[in-house]
């Protein structure tokens, strides 16, 4: 569901609550809110449910929410990272792109899109397409130490921010060459102390100009090339 603070503009449910971890396998609990309608543009969602999040929520100060599966779920999206632009359709034939676009492996289920991500010759990780997570790959620490072994690792101290609480850790990175399908990308990966998740984010795929999202038939689309 969308992640959004509670106002008097949603009615709250009476009898049902939420419970979700963060990447740093923080529990967060709150209440669900159901708005009667969401405009997206010229879009409009009827009956959308809502986190709300505790006042406490670190990630959530400025009246800004995320727009999560449930909502998006109900069509085709695109992002367009040349032009800046998320773009909605309910028919996949609405984008030109598409015949010039090849299927990005995924394994989408009710709660999340997966990715099976192969990290040198035999280690496979299933990861977790999370666009809310800004930086490129995301692992636990243990995982992390297990593919960099032959890198150079990079640390940087600073914060980790999750809706659940602020930490300051050592960030540890290297650049590696993963195999998703048949493709090879270099990516930044990352860890700290702090992770408890497998996380793809969203400047692994600023790579391409556009990435599609269609729920309807369960597929992402990128550009057909070699990268």
């Amino acid at each position: 569901s969308s992640l959004v603070h509670y106002n008097r503009s949603f009615t709250k449910s009476k009898n049902v609550s939420f419970k979700t971890y963060t990447a740093d396998g923080s529990p967060i609990k709150g209440d669900v809110g159901i708005c009667d309608s969401l405009s997206f543009e010229n879009v409009v969602f009827k009956n959308v449910p809502f986190y709300v999040m505790p006042d406490n929520a670190n990630d959530c100060k400025n009246d800004d929410g995320a727009f999560g599966i449930d909502a998006m779920s109900k069509g085709i999206w695109k992002i367009d990272f040349k032009s800046n632009q998320l773009v909605f359709a309910s028919n996949l034939d609405s984008f030109k792109e598409i015949s010039q676009s090849e299927i990005f492996p995924a394994i989408f289920d009710q709660q999340s899109i997966g990715v099976k991500v192969r990290f040198g010759n035999d280690n496979v990780e299933e990861m977790h397409i999370d666009l809310g997570y800004n930086g490129y790959m995301l692992l636990p620490l243990r995982d992390f130490k297990s593919i960099s072994k032959k890198s150079r690792t990079y640390v940087i101290s600073g914060k980790f921010n999750t809706p659940a609480q602020q930490n300051f850790v050592d960030n540890l990175s290297v650049v590696d060459t993963v195999a998703i399908s048949h493709n090879f990308f270099v990516t930044q990966v990352s860890s700290n102390e702090k992770v408890q998740e497998r996380l793809i984010g969203l400047s692994f795929f600023k790579r391409f100009d556009y990435v599609i999202f269609d729920f309807i038939n369960e597929r992402i689309y990128i550009p057909k090339k070699v990268w």
